[in-house]
């Protein structure tokens, strides 16, 4: 937290920016890069953005450095273009690199983006020379502004212009002297003005910033008589063929013209301009665009704002931090008579802000309301009042008093959002007075709409629009805050606590959360009319409700401590959150429901009960799926509780309220998972006994829920199997059914093994151990194909055995936990593929955990086995260093989850304290310090993990295993994965001498030879002996085969390693194997000693009946022949590789392969 608040603070990677930038900055733009600097500087770019772009959310953090940034940049950028000119000038070729002006460009634009055109225009030269610098290298034919892709240069030279256009000189005095009789059209003016014209019907930046210098150009008092022609072409143009572009380009030049006043010079030509904006709304082409739309409303506000009379009131945002005295004062001061004259325009103008609210585009509606707020208050306070009527009306277009929530077509949304939003900017400007303050909350609360605004959602197909709506309505109900007293709000107060706090925690979206948090806090630090104010505020901060779990289990209990809140937040749940259209909605929504009833549950849960009882009657799904969940939830808070059991039967009683049509409906997976967790949560032998008619229905929903496709209905329904079988027994009916059942039924009752409590049927535990060791077993006739439900199985074994804790050995025998470890064992070598990939690493981490839980609690109940044999037959420590190996060896292998799983359970084992020196870890001094000292990020991330994972083929005992591990990791499609692992593995073996005389083996030879035992042992699986032939190649690419052929025995093995790479080569059909194999012979013709031995070879290669084959073994053969000195001239060879057409048919590649082959083998 420390680190955030300092890097809030300030800049604090401006040294290093600086530091970047002028690295950045020795580059000449006049000189093209080579492909190293070329390289370098996109570096550095790349630095100098993702630097900016951190500080995008508080750029003004940037603000004490920008000078410093941003000057050296625009220096460097009008040297070059000031060197451009004189160069073209004089008659000569202007030279400059593309690449480098568009890097620095695109870093100037990167400024603008983060901190905005008008700060950073600021830093860019404006003195009189600037001007013909700027003008002449924006027209210059075929100059770099030319170029299609320079649009950041474009951008820039128009805003340069536009600041410099504001010089307080004559532009006729930058004219030459004219020859030409046409003396207008080489004007320095009519330069800027076609130019700008040019770029205006631009569909990229270009037009933002030609829009923003017409601007300054025709508010130019020397220049102004210009706008007369520009007004007349448009009208001209639109009336002929509009075009999108050009006239939100024009639009947009009127808007920066009036944006703060209309200028004297624009005065006469206001009844053109209002000509344009007819023509423009009355064009269906153009209003299909959102832009002109925008750009629309956006003029003709400002228009009528620029000719009504200066605001009416002081009253403004931050009115609750002045004294009441001097507003009031302020407002008598400012107040507009109501006798003024009101032009037509301005009503047609409000006419035209109220049907923008209603637009179907957000950014419109919102210019809409801006706008409508702003002439309001230039009004007398009468129409004010009228304006506010008209929008309070907009939330009855669609809807009624009486009329719910549900029944509002989902049109209604952006008029619902217009209206907040105007509402939200006329309360900002204080345009609501206290006197009107009562009678409109009054009016929203009857038709509770204001209030209905925060609950606005509205299902549309698989999602639901309103979003916008509640936003809007949390700015409501901040900028009332912002505006208005204590006073004329207190009678409200409580009702709109009440109403914001359940959006700030339950809402579905973060940022409606955050925002009815904000206007909380609003009303709390201006007003403190809230109940509870500060506390609250405390509970639900922008952080606690910015993760939706903690918002509702964590701070929603903790508000709900509040009476005032406790109910309004229970009500919310039960009307709105627990019948979300969003499931996880509903589920969160009860377990809140849970955690607030907790805090009373003799007086909360009862009136919860009616709420949810009343949901199982309803219709839809919905509904009736959240009453269930409710339902569950306090039967589980009744179950926790001592004194509780009767309410806990009477919602078991609820389930015969629960329509079974419902149950059995087609996918039926919410419903039926709820229904076997409120059976789990509510079954018990009371329940049974009071109403025995009931066991129909559960037992029936339960069996459907066991045999159910869905994984988390299946789940829910072993919940409930765990449930019953402390009350009745039927695990001898399903372990009977288990083997030929379907896949679903398997997959939920090897997963209910390890859940059911045996305490009442011990003589049941041996049965389902051996339906579990059945099932994983290859060789068993039992075996279940089906993945989902071995990796069921593997899971619970261990916790069967966690149920029997101490009990073990009074239940199992010796063998059978033996049985138990060997499966897990076994499991870890499930390499299982299917069209989803690597199904087998479910299986695999599955048995990692199951070995490590059954070794921890082993450990734990050893001193209880000595009565029955020691630990040594129930954990024989050859199995045990078996089973450690094995972590090992997944923990070093390709898949990260793989990886981190392994990693987890083994520093579980690294950390316990075996109960014998039989059970020490061999070399547990080297994986203490590799794993439990320094920096501990994951066994996921191969960076960190592979340098430490070599080193553990130092422990001889684990050796083999890890070396598996690695190869496999070798064979690694994810180059995250492959490219460490390569490095680490050929770093550590040219490490390695190349032979010792101890026993340890740990050398270049013992390597080598491991790698190829494991190849022999696999011969037919392509997935080692591929990652075996890639991890060989890698080595010989290290030059470790260098080093292994210089003794005899090296010799040898590199001969091993030939044979097996070109070992039936062509009646292999997989190419990358084949690939792979070829890779190795072109690798070892570089090595001395065993060079002599390959040309014979590559004749298989170079001629094999696969095309591509033969073309990547040219290829490869070349590139090898480039890179290693192999002793003599190669460059016969090389031509005949080159000048070959290996696509052509293997007959005729014959001759010139033999010819090849025997060039190679006489220099050899």
């Amino acid at each position: 937290m420390e680190d955030d608040e300092k890097f809030l603070a300030t800049f604090e990677r401006a040294p290093e920016f600086f530091e970047t930038l002028n690295t950045f900055l020795l580059a000449d733009l006049n000189f093209q890069p080579t492909v190293e600097e070329e390289r370098a500087e996109i570096l550095l770019l790349n630095k100098l953005i993702i630097i900016l772009e951190e500080y995008h959310e508080q750029a003004y953090l940037l603000d004490p450095f920008l000078e410093r940034m941003v000057t050296p940049i625009v220096e460097v950028f009008k040297t070059h273009a000031a060197e451009y000119i004189a160069t073209y000038t004089a008659g000569n070729k202007p030279m400059y690199s593309p690449e480098r002006l568009t890097r620095l460009t695109v870093l100037l634009y990167t400024f603008i983006k983060c901190r905005g055109r008008k700060t950073i225009v600021n830093f860019f030269p404006h003195q009189v020379a600037d001007l013909s610098i700027a003008l002449d290298y924006l027209i210059i034919p075929d100059g770099p502004a030319q170029s299609t892709s320079q649009w950041p240069l474009r951008y820039i030279v128009l805003l340069w212009l536009s600041l410099i256009c504001m010089i307080p000189f004559d532009l006729v005095k930058f004219d030459k002297e004219i020859t030409s009789t046409d003396n207008a059209a080489l004007s320095t003016a009519h330069k800027v003005e076609s130019i700008a014209n040019d770029y205006l019907s631009r569909a990229g930046l270009e037009r933002e910033a030609a829009a923003i210098l017409l601007s300054k150009l025709y508010t130019r008092e020397d220049t102004s008589s210009l706008l007369e022609g520009f007004i007349s072409r448009s009208i001209s143009w639109i009336e002929a063929n509009p075009n999108y572009f050009k006239t939100i380009g024009t639009l947009h030049v009127f808007c920066e013209i009036i944006k703060s006043g209309i200028p004297v010079s624009v005065i006469p030509h206001l009844t053109s301009i209002h000509r344009i904006l007819q023509k423009c709304g009355s064009n269906q082409k153009l209003q299909s665009n959102t832009f002109v739309r925008r750009y629309n409303i956006k003029l003709e506000g400002r228009l009528a704002v620029g000719i009504l009379p200066p605001r009416r009131s002081a009253m403004s945002k931050g009115r609750a931090l002045q004294p009441d005295a001097e507003i009031l004062a302020d407002h008598d001061a400012n107040i507009i008579p109501d006798d003024i004259d009101i032009p037509d325009e301005v009503e047609s103008s409000i006419s035209t802000m109220l049907e923008g609210l209603q637009d179907k585009d957000t950014a419109v509606r919102y210019s809409a309301a801006k706008h409508l707020s702003r002439i309001t208050e230039r009004l007398p306070s009468f129409l004010a009042e009228q304006i506010l009527d008209n929008v309070l009306q907009l939330f009855s277009v669609h809807s009624s008093p009486s009329q719910k929530m549900e029944d509002l077509p989902a049109v209604a949304e952006p008029i619902w959002h217009g209206a907040c939003l105007a509402c939200a900017e006329m309360a900002r400007r204080g345009l609501i007075p206290q006197g009107r303050l009562g009678d409109l909350l009054e009016w929203l609360q009857k038709a509770r709409h204001s209030l209905q605004a925060l609950l606005f959602d509205i299902r549309k197909g698989a999602h639901s629009v309103g979003a916008s709506v509640r936003d809007a309505a949390a700015y409501v109900l901040w900028a009332l805050a912002r505006a208005h007293d204590a006073f004329g709000l207190r009678p409200y107060a409580l009702s709109l606590a009440q109403r914001l706090v359940p959006v700030s925690l339950y809402d579905r979206e973060i940022h409606i959360r955050r925002a009815a948090s904000a206007a909380f806090q609003e009303n709390v630090g201006r007003l403190s009319i809230f109940p509870h104010g500060i506390d609250i505020i405390r509970k639900t901060d922008f952080f606690a409700v910015g993760i939706r779990k903690n918002s509702f289990l964590v701070a929603a209990p903790q508000v709900a401590e509040h009476d005032e809140y406790r109910l309004a937040l229970l009500n919310h749940l039960a009307s709105k959150t627990i019948i979300h259209w969003d499931p996880v909605m509903r589920i969160l929504g009860a377990e809140s429901l849970r955690a607030i009833c907790e805090l009373d549950l003799k007086n909360l849960g009862p009136r919860a009960e009616e709420k949810m009882l009343e949901l199982l009657g309803s219709i839809d799904s919905n509904d009736v799926h959240g009453g269930i969940l409710g339902l569950s939830q306090l039967a589980a808070s009744y179950k926790a509780a001592k004194n509780c059991e009767s309410e806990r039967l009477r919602v078991f009683q609820y389930l015969a309220r629960i329509p079974p049509s419902l149950l059995h409906k087609h996918h039926n997976d919410q419903l039926l998972g709820a229904a076997c967790l409120l059976i789990s949560n509510t079954l018990s032998l009371s329940a049974l006994q009071s109403d025995p008619s009931t066991a129909f229905f559960w037992r029936t929903t339960i069996d459907q829920g066991l045999r159910h496709r869905s994984t988390d209905v299946q789940e829910a329904a072993a919940i409930a199997l765990q449930a019953t079988s402390t009350l009745t027994d039927f695990l001898s009916t399903y372990l009977n059914d288990f083997q030929k059942a379907p896949p679903a039924f398997q997959q939920s009752i090897s997963h209910a093994l390890g859940l059911l409590s045996y305490d009442k049927h011990e003589n049941a535990i041996k049965s389902a151990v051996a339906c579990l060791l059945d099932s994983v077993d290859p060789n068993s006739k039992n075996f279940i194909a089906n993945v989902e439900a071995r990796r069921n199985c593997f899971l619970a074994m261990p916790k069967l055995l966690q149920c029997l804790n101490t009990a073990i050995p009074k239940i199992l025998d010796t063998s059978t936990i033996v049985q138990m470890f060997q499966a897990c064992l076994k499991g870890m070598e499930d390499y299982s593929v299917d069209e989803r990939g690597d199904v087998g690493s479910w299986i695999r981490v599955a048995s990692i955990r199951g070995l490590s839980s059954i070794i921890g609690l082993l450990f734990d109940i050893s001193s209880s086995l000595d009565s029955f044999g020691s630990l040594l037959s129930w954990l024989p420590p050859t199995l045990y260093h078996q089973g450690i190996g094995a972590i090992l060896k997944q923990g070093v292998e390709r898949l990260d989850n793989v990886r981190r799983q392994a990693g987890e359970s083994f520093l579980v084992l690294l950390q316990r304290q075996p109960p014998g020196e039989e059970w020490a870890m061999d070399g547990y001094s080297l994986l203490s310090e590799l794993f439990l000292q320094g920096e501990l990020i994951g066994w996921n991330d191969g960076p960190w993990l592979f340098p430490k994972a070599v080193r553990l083929l130092e422990i001889k005992t684990y050796r083999k295993l890890i070396l598996h591990g690695l190869v496999l990791s070798v064979g690694s499609k994810t180059d995250a994965t492959q490219r460490p692992v390569a490095i680490c593995l050929a770093n550590f073996a040219n490490s390695l001498p190349l032979a010792v005389d101890d026993d340890s083996g740990l050398d270049v030879v013992g390597i080598t030879q491991n790698i190829l035992e494991l190849s022999r042992r696999n011969l037919s699986s392509n997935q080692i002996v591929i990652p075996v032939l890639q991890t060989l190649d890698i080595l010989i690419d290290a030059g470790v085969f260098v080093k292994l052929c210089e003794s005899p025995r090296g010799v040898g093995i590199s001969e091993q390693v030939l044979e097996m790479a070109t070992r039936n080569v062509e009646r292999l059909k997989n190419i990358q194997r084949i690939i792979a194999s070829m890779k190795i012979v072109n690798g070892l013709l570089g090595v001395q000693g065993i060079s002599r031995s390959v040309p014979p070879f590559l004749s298989q290669f170079l001629l094999h009946p696969f095309p591509k084959v033969r073309s990547e073994t040219s290829e490869h053969l070349y590139l090898v022949m480039q890179a290693k000195d192999l002793g003599f001239e190669t460059e016969e060879a090389e031509d005949i590789l080159l000048e070959t057409d290996w696509s052509i048919l293997v007959s005729e590649l014959e001759p010139k392969v033999n010819d090849l082959i025997r060039q190679l083998q006489s220099v050899n």
